[in-house]
C-alpha cells in the first residue's frame, strides 16, 4: 500500500524532474504489481437431473437437492460431482468448469427391483411357504423382492423349521430346507398291560409320548389274556388316545397267550463290571500267624477288587449256553508284630523284635463255559447263570519291616524308629473257578438290556510259594547287623469265596 502512495507522489514529481524517479528502487514497483493481480474467474453451473429429490454434493460438500434454486457459483477448474437418491445408482463424476455460465445434464439409472431365489428340500414331497403364504411344491424357483424373507417347508409326514434368508438387489440365492418327521401325541392307559408300538416295548400300564405321523400298530399284552392289537393312522396335529380296554375273562383256551419263540431265540452278547470281594483272605500268614508262637500278634483285613467280564451265548428260550472271558484283580494286607527276638533255629520267621506289614496283590484272567436260565418276558427278565472254568493269576507281596526303641528322657519315655527294610516276592496260580450270578435284565428282547445282579464265586487249590527272603534289620550293641528273614510264603492256600455286585448291558436275545 505504501508503495502505491509513494509511486503516486513520484509521478507528480516526474513532471518536475525525471531524474528523481530514476533514483527510486524497482523492487517496490514489482511488489506493487504482484499485489494488484485480478481474482480467479467464477463459473455459474446449472444442473439438469432426470429425477427430483437427488442429493447434490460438490467436492464432498452438500449443495442442495434437485431441483436446485439456481446455478451453483464455483471456481473454474476440476471438481468432483456426486448425485445420489434411494432406489437409483449413485452417480460420481469429475467435471471441469470454464468461466461463465455452464449447463450439464445427467440421467440417473434406477436400481434392480427384484432378486431370484431357488429353494430345495431334503425330503419330498413338501410345499414351500414364503413369508407366511403357500407358493407351491418344492423344489421351487422364482423372483422375490430384495430384503429378508421367511421360508418353511411342510409335507404330509415331515416339516422344517422357519428359516430367515436375506437377498440383495439382482442376487440369485440357493437355499435347501432340512425337514424332520412330523410327530403326533399318543396316550395309552391300560392297567397291568405291556404296551408295544411297532413291536417296541413302551412300558406297562401307561404311555404318554409322541411318535412319527403315519401308520402304526399298537399291541397290548397281559399275562393270561389274549393280546389286543390296533392299527393307527396318526395325522399331523392329531392326538390319539386309548383307554378302558377290556381283556375279558382270559384267552379262549383258558391259558395265557404263548410268547413268540422268535423273540427269545438267538445270539446275545454281554459286557459287565463286577465286584470281587472276600471276607477272609487265604494267605499263609493269616492262617498260621507266625508271631503268635512268640507272644506276637497278627491283624488281617478283607480283600477288595473287581473286574470286567465279556459273555457271548445263544438263547433257546428259557435256557441259554454261553462262554465267559474276564479280567480281575484284588488286594489286601496283613499286619504282624513280633514282640521278642527269635533266631533262625527257633522260627523260619526270625529276626529282632519288629513290626511287619504285608501288602498282597493278585491280577489275571479267567475263562469258562456255562448255562443260563432267563424268563421269557418283555421289559423285565430274571436271569441266573452258572459257569465253570479256570483262573490264572500273578500273585505278589510287598513287605515293610521296621524296628523301634524306647528312649527315656527327663520328659518321659518315647518310641523312636531304629531301622526299616523292604522286600517283595511273587508267584503264580492257576486254579479251578466256579461262578454263579443272579440278576434282572431291563429292556426289550431282542434289543438292548441293562443288567443288575449279584455275583458269587469260588476258587480252589493253592498257588506256588513265593520264595523266602533274608536280610538285615538294625544293628546290635556291638554294631553288627541283625539278620532277619522269612520262609517261603503261600499267598493263596485252599479254596476262597468271593462276592460282589454286577452292572452291565446285554444286546440281542
Amino acid at each position: 500500500m505504501w508503495c502505491s502512495k509513494v509511486s503516486g507522489i513520484l509521478a507528480m514529481l516526474g513532471t518536475m524532474g525525471g531524474g528523481l524517479l530514476a533514483l527510486w528502487p524497482q523492487p517496490c514497483l514489482a511488489q506493487g504489481a504482484e499485489l494488484e493481480q485480478p481474482p480467479r474467474a467464477l463459473s455459474q453451473l446449472t444442473l439438469d437431473v432426470s429425477e427430483p429429490g437427488v442429493l447434490v454434493e460438490v467436492d464432498g460438500a452438500v449443495r442442495g437437492v434437485t431441483p436446485l434454486e439456481g446455478p451453483l457459483d464455483l471456481p473454474g477448474g476440476k471438481h468432483q460431482l456426486s448425485l445420489a437418491k434411494v432406489g437409483f445408482v449413485t452417480l460420481r463424476e469429475e467435471v471441469e468448469l470454464a468461466a461463465g455460465p455452464q449447463r450439464l445434464a445427467f440421467q440417473l439409472r434406477p436400481r434392480s427391483s427384484s432378486a431370484r431365489m431357488s429353494v430345495g428340500a431334503t425330503l419330498l414331497p413338501a410345499e414351500l411357504w414364503l413369508d407366511g403364504e403357500q407358493v407351491g411344491p418344492l423344489p421351487w424357483s422364482g423372483e422375490v423382492p430384495p430384503g429378508e424373507h421367511v421360508l418353511a417347508a411342510r409335507g404330509p409326514a415331515a416339516v422344517s423349521e422357519e428359516r430367515r434368508v436375506s437377498v440383495l438387489d439382482g442376487e440369485n440365492v440357493v437355499v435347501t430346507l432340512s425337514l424332520l418327521p412330523r410327530r403326533g401325541p399318543l396316550l395309552i392307559e391300560v392297567q397291568h398291560a405291556s404296551i408295544y408300538v411297532d413291536e417296541a416295548w413302551m412300558g406297562v400300564g401307561r404311555f404318554d409320548g409322541s411318535v412319527p405321523v403315519g401308520k402304526h400298530r399298537i399291541r397290548l399284552k397281559r399275562i393270561g389274556f389274549t393280546s389286543k392289537e390296533y392299527d393307527v393312522d396318526l395325522a399331523p396335529e392329531e392326538t390319539w388316545r386309548l383307554s378302558d380296554v377290556s381283556f375279558g375273562e382270559g384267552a379262549a383256551a383258558g391259558a395265557p397267550e404263548p410268547p413268540r419263540r422268535d423273540s427269545w431265540r438267538g445270539v446275545y452278547g454281554q459286557v459287565g463290571l463286577f465286584g470281587w470281594f472276600s471276607a477272609k483272605p487265604t494267605d499263609e500268614l493269616r492262617r498260621e500267624c507266625p508271631p503268635a508262637r512268640a507272644s506276637g500278634s497278627c491283624d488281617w483285613y478283607p480283600s477288595y477288587g473287581g473286574g470286567l467280564a465279556l459273555r457271548a451265548g445263544y438263547s433257546f428260550g428259557w435256557l441259554a449256553v454261553e462262554g465267559l472271558v474276564a479280567g480281575l484283580a484284588d488286594a489286601w494286607y496283613d499286619q504282624l508284630r513280633y514282640d521278642v527276638e527269635q533266631s533262625s533255629q527257633q522260627s523260619a520267621f526270625y529276626g529282632p523284635a519288629r513290626s511287619e506289614r504285608y501288602t498282597f496283590a493278585r491280577y489275571g484272567g479267567a475263562f469258562g463255559l456255562g448255562a443260563r436260565v432267563l424268563t421269557p418276558t418283555q421289559g423285565v427278565r430274571g436271569t441266573f447263570g452258572l459257569t465253570f472254568g479256570f483262573v490264572t493269576r500273578v500273585e505278589r507281596y510287598f513287605r515293610v519291616s521296621s524296628t523301634s526303641s524306647n528312649v527315656t528322657t527327663p520328659l518321659g519315655t518315647a518310641t523312636i524308629p531304629d531301622a526299616r527294610a523292604e522286600t517283595s516276592g511273587s508267584d503264580s496260580q492257576a486254579s479251578p473257578l466256579l461262578l454263579a450270578d443272579l440278576g434282572v435284565l431291563f429292556g426289550s428282547t431282542p434289543g438292548l438290556k441293562f443288567q443288575l445282579g449279584l455275583l458269587l464265586a469260588a476258587t480252589f487249590g493253592s498257588s506256588t510259594e513265593a520264595p523266602a527272603r533274608r536280610g538285615s534289620l538294625g544293628r546290635d550293641a556291638a554294631g553288627q547287623p541283625l539278620p532277619f528273614g522269612s520262609a517261603a510264603i503261600d499267598i493263596s492256600r485252599g479254596s476262597q469265596l468271593f462276592f460282589g455286585p454286577i452292572l452291565g448291558v446285554q444286546l440281542g436275545h
